[in-house]
């Protein structure tokens, strides 16, 4: 089986690897899975990289990863959402959920959210913030 060698960089170049993979598409998914990193952040973030040839480095593509944060621990068994007030936002809109059990979390849904490195638009994203500094 014939294998194509790959680099692969996040956007500030700090952090690089090198593979092998045998089709482009194999190439694009470790690329994502490399990019996919554990975030502790209460918050939607995009990772960026930048897959290249090896061998020729101007042979690239960019890839973006979209992390989501991990709902945080309710203080019953899990979280039962109640949603809040819903506002227009810019071509979508944001609306905040309140967990019903009293556990000080709230989330914050975003239809419109943007990327804030490449400026996109029309994205998804969740945070999650804590009005009972106990909850964190």
């Amino acid at each position: 089986m014939t294998t194509t060698r790959y680099h692969i960089a996040d956007s500030d170049d700090m952090s690089r690897d090198d593979f092998e993979a045998a089709t482009l598409d194999e190439a694009f998914a470790t690329a994502r899975e490399w990019a996919r990193w554990d975030s502790d952040a209460l918050y939607t973030v995009w990772h960026h990289v930048r897959l290249s040839l090896a061998d020729d480095p101007d042979t690239s593509w960019d890839i973006t990863e979209q992390i989501d944060p991990d709902t945080p621990p309710c203080r019953q068994a899990q979280h039962s959402w109640t949603d809040g007030p819903t506002y227009g936002h810019g071509g979508g809109v944001t609306w905040t959920s309140t967990c019903a059990h009293g556990c000080g979390w709230t989330m914050t849904t975003d239809t419109w959210a943007h990327d804030p490195p490449t400026g996109q638009q029309g994205l998804k994203s969740i945070s999650y913030e804590s009005w009972d500094r106990g909850a964190e």
